[in-house]
């Protein structure tokens, strides 16, 4: 279940940057769990 979860969660990601046609950048991905208040920006710290 874990696995479809995160297959789910990159599927979109991929989707959203071939739609927009932008390489993946994860300084905007952990700045937008930072502006959500997500617990996972610590996890991320380390």
């Amino acid at each position: 279940m874990a696995i479809r979860a995160l297959a789910f969660k990159w599927i979109s990601i991929l989707h959203r940057c071939w739609i927009d046609r932008r390489p993946y950048d994860e300084a905007k991905y952990l700045m937008a769990l930072k502006a959500k208040g997500s617990p996972l920006v610590e996890d991320f710290a380390k």
